[in-house]
């Protein structure tokens, strides 16, 4: 799935706000079972999850 279609899936907007936002955006990989989030703790970045 490519970020076009996670964005739309969570809310669509107009395509200059779409730009904006990708390009504050970039694709990282990690282990399987890697903890992204932590309680208790104020996170500084947001993910979203691509199912390869």
């Amino acid at each position: 799935m490519e970020i076009d279609q996670i964005l739309d899936n969570i809310f669509c907007m107009p395509d200059p706000s779409r730009l904006a936002l990708k390009n504050c955006i970039t694709e990282v990989s990690f282990p399987k079972g890697q903890v992204l989030i932590k309680a208790n703790r104020i996170e500084k970045h947001i993910y979203f999850l691509k199912k390869e």
